[in-house]
C-alpha cells in the first residue's frame, strides 16, 4: 500500500476528500509500523520514508467535506486533528521500547545514564500532554506510553534515589490515570474504548502491588453491587468527580488524599469491611513522613461509601516499629476465646523503618473500630522485609473460619527453596 501511495503513476488528486484520505492512510500505516515493528523488536519499515507535507486535519473539518470541496480546504488547514496529535505521540513509543530493551540487554548501563535517558524522553512526552483535547484515545495512549517508560522503576532492586522515586510515582499515577479514563469512557456513550492493554497486579509482588486497588475493578461488571466501594477508594485521584449521592452506585470516589510530603507508595493495599449496621470501615498502607511511626488509618462511612471521615488509628503498641504493610479487616461471626461475636480484627505486618525484621500481628476492636488492643503475634520474619528471594520476609495475612478454628493465611518467604509460598496457621482462641 505504501508503494501505491508513493507511486508516480500519474494519479491526480481531484478533491479534498481524496487528498485527506490519502494522507490518513499514509499516517495510519506509519502508526502501525511504529506499533508493530517496535513491539516485535524489528526495524521500522517507514523510518526513512519521505513523509507527506502535512498531518491529518481536524476531524470535524474532515467530516464536513463534500465531494466538490477543493483540495485547498485541507492543504492549507492549520488546525491539527486527533490523528495529528496521535502521530506526534506515537513516535515516542519506539524510543521508549528501545530504552526498555537496553535495560534488559545492556548489563553495563548505569542507573545514572538510565535516569538521564528516561528524563530526556519524559520531557518530550510531557510536551505532548493536553494538545489533543478531551479525546479518549489520545490520552489513553499518553498514559500507556508513560506507564511503559517509568514501569521499571517499580523494581525494588533500584537504588532509591530522588529521581527513581519520582519515576515510580509517575508510573503509578499514569497507570491509575489509564484505568480511570478507560472506566469513564465505558460509562460515557460514544466514548467507549476497547484496548488490549491491561495493568495487572500480584498480591505476592510488592513492586506491582500499587495497582492492586484498581487493577481488578471492572466498571461494567453487573454482578458485584458493591464493587465501586471495594476497589478504588484508598487512592489519590487527580481530578475527583463530585461527591456521589448516599447509597448510590458510583466509581472512582476518592476517600483520602495523601499530602504532598508522603513518600514511596503513598497509599496502597486499600481494604474495606462492611459492619452489621451497614456502615463501612476502610484502611490501607499509609506512607506519611517518619517519625512518628506509621500506623493503619481507619476511615468510616455511614452513607454507603459516598463520604468518609477518619475514625481511629491502629498503632503499634507492642513492637514499637510501626504497622507498615498489608492490613486486613475481619469481623468475628462467632465468639473466639475471650472475644465476642462482632469483634473486629485487623492483621498486618509490623516492620521497623529499616525493614530489618517483621511480625505479623493481630489487633482487635470491641467497639466497632473506635479503639484497638493488641491480641497476638501470628509469625516472625528475621528479615530483611523485602521481596528479594532469600530474605526471611512474611507478608499479607488474611483470615478464613473453618469449624472451631480460625485459619490465617500469609505469604512466607522464609523457605530458601521458594520465593513466596502460601502458609496456613490455625487458632482457636486468637492467642496461640
Amino acid at each position: 500500500m505504501m508503494e501505491m501511495l508513493n507511486s508516480s503513476t500519474g494519479y491526480i488528486v481531484e478533491n479534498a476528500i481524496d487528498s485527506e484520505i490519502r494522507i490518513r492512510v499514509w499516517w495510519a500505516l506509519f502508526m502501525a509500523d511504529n506499533w508493530c515493528s517496535s513491539s516485535l523488536g524489528l526495524p521500522r519499515q517507514m523510518k526513512d520514508s519521505t513523509r507527506p507535507d502535512r498531518l491529518p486535519v481536524d476531524e470535524h473539518l474532515f467530516a464536513s467535506l463534500a465531494p466538490e470541496s477543493p483540495c485547498s480546504m485541507v492543504q492549507g488547514c492549520r488546525i491539527p486533528g486527533l490523528w495529528a496529535h496521535m502521530v506526534t505521540l506515537v513516535e515516542l513509543f519506539p524510543l521508549i521500547q528501545d530504552l526498555n530493551r537496553r535495560v534488559v540487554h545492556e548489563r553495563q548501563l548505569s542507573q545514572t545514564q538510565l535516569e538521564h535517558d528516561t528524563n530526556q524522553l519524559a520531557q518530550r512526552l510531557e510536551l505532548g500532554r493536553g494538545t489533543g483535547g478531551p479525546f479518549l484515545a489520545l490520552h489513553l495512549g499518553f498514559h500507556h506510553y508513560a506507564t511503559l517508560l517509568y514501569y521499571q522503576y517499580l523494581d525494588t532492586a533500584f537504588i532509591q534515589t530522588t529521581q527513581s522515586r519520582l519515576f515510580a510515582a509517575r508510573c503509578k499515577h499514569h497507570a491509575l490515570g489509564y484505568s480511570t479514563l478507560l472506566a469513564r469512557g465505558r460509562q460515557q456513550p460514544g466514548c467507549e474504548a476497547v484496548y488490549p492493554t491491561t495493568t495487572s497486579s500480584s498480591s505476592g509482588e510488592k513492586d506491582t502491588s500499587s495497582f492492586d486497588h484498581f487493577s481488578h475493578h471492572d466498571a461494567n461488571h453487573p454482578s458485584i453491587s458493591l464493587s465501586p466501594l471495594l476497589s478504588p477508594l484508598a487512592h489519590a485521584c487527580v481530578t475527583p468527580p463530585p461527591t456521589p449521592e448516599p447509597f448510590s452506585t458510583f466509581t472512582n470516589n476518592a476517600a483520602f488524599f495523601p499530602a504532598d510530603n508522603y513518600s514511596s507508595w503513598r497509599t496502597i493495599y486499600g481494604r474495606t469491611l462492611q459492619l452489621p449496621d451497614g456502615s463501612f470501615l476502610m484502611t490501607w498502607e499509609d506512607y506519611p513522613p517518619e517519625p512518628p511511626q506509621v500506623a493503619f488509618p481507619i476511615y468510616r462511612s455511614t452513607d454507603g461509601g459516598a463520604t468518609w471521615s477518619e475514625y481511629s488509628r491502629v498503632e503499634d503498641t507492642v513492637d514499637g516499629w510501626g504497622l507498615r504493610y498489608q492490613p486486613f479487616l475481619y469481623t468475628l461471626e462467632t465468639a473466639w476465646g475471650e472475644y465476642d461475636a462482632g469483634t473486629i480484627l485487623i492483621s498486618g505486618a509490623s516492620v521497623p523503618a529499616d525493614l530489618s525484621e517483621a511480625f505479623l500481628d493481630i489487633y482487635a476492636s470491641r467497639d466497632a473500630g473506635l479503639t484497638w488492643e493488641f491480641v497476638s503475634h501470628i509469625a516472625y520474619g528475621a528479615g530483611p522485609e523485602t521481596v528479594t528471594n532469600g530474605n526471611d520476609a512474611i507478608w499479607e495475612p488474611s483470615f478464613i473460619p473453618y469449624g472451631d478454628q480460625l485459619i490465617c493465611f500469609y505469604s512466607d518467604q522464609r523457605d530458601p527453596a521458594h520465593g513466596q509460598k502460601m502458609v496456613a496457621v490455625t487458632t482457636s482462641d486468637l492467642k496461640s
